[in-house]
């Protein structure tokens, strides 16, 4: 998949690997849109751990992404 290529395997939020992910929580990353409702092309996909997948809907959009969530 070119998103998770992209971003070398790895969540695109915290950067935990694909390896991490999958021994942690037994799948692999998540395929997550950057606009909710945009288009489903590589400008608009981000690979995603299953925390940060979980975490993100509390924060508008640039608060998440501009931020380190901590």
């Amino acid at each position: 998949m070119a998103c998770k290529s992209y971003f070398d395997n790895s969540c695109a939020d915290c950067g935990m690997t694909y390896a991490e992910h999958k021994s942690v929580f037994k799948q692999g990353l998540h395929k997550e849109h950057v606009i909710y409702e945009g288009r489903n092309e590589l400008e608009n996909c981000v690979p995603a751990c299953k925390g940060c997948n979980s975490k993100k809907w509390m924060y508008p959009f640039n608060d998440w992404y501009n931020s380190d969530k901590e």
